[in-house]
């Protein structure tokens, strides 16, 4: 795909004015679409490097579609309801990796109504609305905000986002900055994604209390009162880790 021609039309997006950065963007999203040339593989599930799976990832691979992916928020400028392209599972196609590259040389799909438009979320929407003999099933996942948005299908699948910057990164926050984020965020979430870091970086247990307390409100509708006690403490007097160097076999 060419670099950059889509955000000149599409205006400022997330990557400010610079015609550089822009292209740089569009170039590793576009990456994504390399997903479709795997055809090695029935099906491939895709995770954003911001989410990751809170539980038995089986169920991602029973479900029915062309495409199964997270349902989009609800927006009032987009023209059609639409899908997230942090997650998805999908069946790989060389034909389908050369359609949308083919779509890609095209004007952007004006789905949306923002700068998403011009983004590979906007490509993949684009392409799949134009095409609706293909099936795009759009389902509940845990995100980070807007958890009861979208129209997602049925039961939410065991997969985690941290989508939009009205809830921080959960890189960019300690354990014990949780409590005091905004009352719209997912701190469950935060609480698991924190526990997977602490036991990858100093071997804690994920068997602490509020991990499981987590586990079990994440799907509690409506949720109750969300507390946190003793999670924090836990990495006080931890020394993170050593990097492990795998041995070579040669």
């Amino acid at each position: 795909l060419e670099g950059g021609d889509w955000w000149d039309l599409c205006g400022r997006g997330k990557s400010g004015t610079d015609a550089t950065n822009q292209e740089v963007r569009w170039g590793r999203m576009s990456t994504k679409l390399r997903l479709w040339e795997l055809t090695e593989y029935e099906r491939v599930c895709f995770v954003d490097a911001d989410g990751f799976i809170v539980g038995e990832p089986r169920a991602v691979f029973d479900q029915p579609g062309d495409l199964v992916a997270e349902a989009g928020l609800v927006s009032k400028s987009a023209r059609a309801p639409t899908f997230n392209a942090g997650f998805m599972v999908l069946r790989p196609s060389q034909a389908m990796m050369d359609a949308l590259v083919a779509r890609g040389a095209r004007a952007p799909p004006q789905l949306f109504g923002n700068s998403l438009d011009c983004t590979e979320q906007g490509l993949l929407n684009g392409y799949f609305f134009e095409h609706p003999e293909l099936r795009v099933h759009r389902v509940r996942i845990h995100r980070s905000l807007g958890d009861e948005a979208g129209e997602g299908e049925g039961e939410r699948l065991p997969i985690g986002h941290f989508i939009t910057l009205n809830c921080p990164k959960p890189w960019s926050i300690g354990a014990k900055d949780i409590t005091s984020l905004p009352d719209a965020c997912n701190k469950e979430l935060y609480v698991l994604w924190h526990a997977i870091a602490a036991h990858v970086d100093y071997g804690i247990s994920l068997e602490n209390g509020d991990v499981g307390k987590a586990v079990r409100n994440i799907t509690r509708s409506p949720k109750p009162k969300f507390l946190l006690k003793s999670f924090s403490a836990a990495k006080q007097n931890k020394k993170p880790r050593p990097p492990t160097v795998a041995a070579s076999t040669r």
